[in-house]
């Protein structure tokens, strides 16, 4: 199909160089334009008679031979009554003039050629067993987030629990090409310093070990999940990711209705219910759920033990379990160590307005605040560039993972959770035929929550001592945090 309309591109435009009427008289200039092109064309068909299965066949795609084609489809030829007459005629010029360059352009246009085809990687085109999603965006390297533990997503990932289905493969998986690993993420999107570039960070981890193709589907509005998901679904995707607890009555559409699919939601369960009771966790999705209450708890002892006005403020996203749990964690992290300490509550509405986010930071700091603590995603960023322009004694705790290259002077912790090991991890399973749907939680048991570990050795001893007991006597069940939900 290919060959055959490069030949017959070639062919009219041949005629059409043959025919056209001259402006101002017969120009030599012309003559020689004409002569090129015939003669390139020419050369063009012969080069890819003979690659057409290499990467000429690529040559078909470049900007300029678009050009060529869309400029000369749209311009008028002559008339079929004189048309073999003025085409023999034109032909005999053209003949000679074309042996003149015929040796020219045979030294110098296949190195052109080569380069423009062949020339980079990143032009390398990718064809997939089902359509493209049109909002997907290739692998790029990731935005470089911290783990949530500190430390990458590793080949050889935290021992599971007892509660933890997923299991490190023994031997690894061997990288298969066939992959693809797809990632929708929230309203935040990729660049929110924390949970999706933390999912994102984990699908490319994936594809960097067991090969294939790391792509992400970025989502604006809740009314894009559902086909963004279903999109994954029918580009082959070896593993789908949704990212937050507002994905979720869209992953259990897609996944119900795609049962050979394989799915991992971060951050609530996909079950077969459609009310408010729980039913059966769907079988093809991996529902994640971290304890974010307890590594919040020890973020709280850190900022009982911090503050000096004993007044800390709150700032979440949209009030949803985890960032409930986040809350609940922190009260009971404070008041184990400064029972007196106050906290202020306030809600941005949303995770993507980092703007709204720093007037409510302002605000608590504004009320005598000087820690305050960010559940909001993007809309945290705004609690980072009010706390640095605040300065100094103006502490901002943030979560999911260390962030304090956003304020250096002012971060306090996070309270971390491990979202990259565990896209991770499933993928792992996937890559080697054992992956399992149903419910994972995660905890300090097996380290996939806690703190910041980056910055944990700037705190105090008192500080750190008090952090490495609490986290002790929640393994050991004899501290028990209330998750608030």
């Amino acid at each position: 199909m290919f060959r055959w309309l490069f030949r017959s591109v070639a062919v009219v435009l041949f005629r059409f160089l043959a025919v056209v009427p001259l402006r101002g008289g017969c120009s030599a200039p012309w003559w020689l334009f004409r002569s090129v092109v015939v003669v390139l064309f020419r050369f063009l068909a012969v080069v890819y008679d003979l690659a057409a299965d290499g990467c000429f066949r690529r040559l078909l795609s470049l900007p300029w031979a678009t050009f060529v084609c869309v400029f000369f489809s749209r311009t008028g030829v002559c008339s079929a009554s004189n048309f073999k007459s003025t085409q023999t005629k034109a032909q005999r010029k053209i003949r000679s003039m074309s042996i003149k360059l015929k040796f020219l352009l045979a030294a110098v246009a296949p190195m052109m050629l080569i380069a423009a085809a062949c020339g980079g990687e990143g032009d390398a085109e990718t064809t997939t067993d089902g359509p493209e999603p049109a909002p997907v965006t290739a692998a790029q390297p990731a935005p470089s987030p911290e783990p949530a533990t500190d430390s990458e997503p590793a080949p050889s990932p935290e021992p599971a629990t007892d509660s933890d289905p997923i299991s490190t493969p023994e031997p690894a998986p061997e990288p298969s090409a066939d992959h693809r690993w797809i990632m929708v993420t929230d309203q935040a999107g990729l660049g929110d310093q924390g949970f999706n570039d933390l999912a994102w960070d984990g699908v490319s981890q994936a594809a960097s070990d067991f090969g294939g193709e790391a792509d992400v589907i970025e989502s604006s509005e809740q009314a894009q999940y559902v086909p963004n998901l279903q999109q994954a679904v029918d580009a082959g995707a070896s593993l789908t990711v949704g990212v937050g607890f507002l994905i979720t009555d869209a992953i259990e559409e897609v996944a119900e209705a795609s049962p050979d699919a394989n799915f991992v939601l971060i951050d609530a369960v996909a079950d077969n219910a459609r009310g408010f009771d729980p039913g059966e966790p769907l079988s093809n999705v991996q529902s994640v759920l971290f304890k974010e209450h307890e590594a919040a708890y020890l973020a709280g002892i850190i900022a009982g033990h911090t503050t000096v006005a004993n007044k800390m403020g709150f700032v979440g996203g949209i009030e949803i379990p985890p960032v409930v749990r986040f809350l609940s964690g922190f009260r009971q992290g404070v008041a184990s160590v400064n029972p007196e300490a106050e906290i202020s509550v306030a809600w941005v509405g949303s995770f993507d307005d980092p703007t709204k986010g720093k007037e409510l930071t302002a605000a608590a700091y504004d009320e005598g605040a000087d820690v305050v603590f960010e559940v909001a995603g993007l809309s945290g960023l705004g609690t980072y560039e009010e706390a640095s322009d605040r300065g100094a004694g103006h502490w901002a705790i943030g979560t999911d993972t260390c962030k304090d290259q956003l304020a250096p002077d002012n971060f306090l912790t996070s309270a971390t959770k491990d979202v990259a090991g565990s896209v991770y991890r499933a993928a792992a399973q996937v890559a080697d035929g054992t992956f399992n749907g149903g419910v994972v939680s995660l905890g300090l048991d097996g380290a996939f929550v806690g703190v910041c570990q980056k910055t944990f050795g700037d705190l105090s001893q008192e500080i750190q001592d008090d952090v490495i007991a609490a986290t002790e006597g929640i393994k050991s069940g004899d501290i028990v945090v209330d998750p608030g939900v």
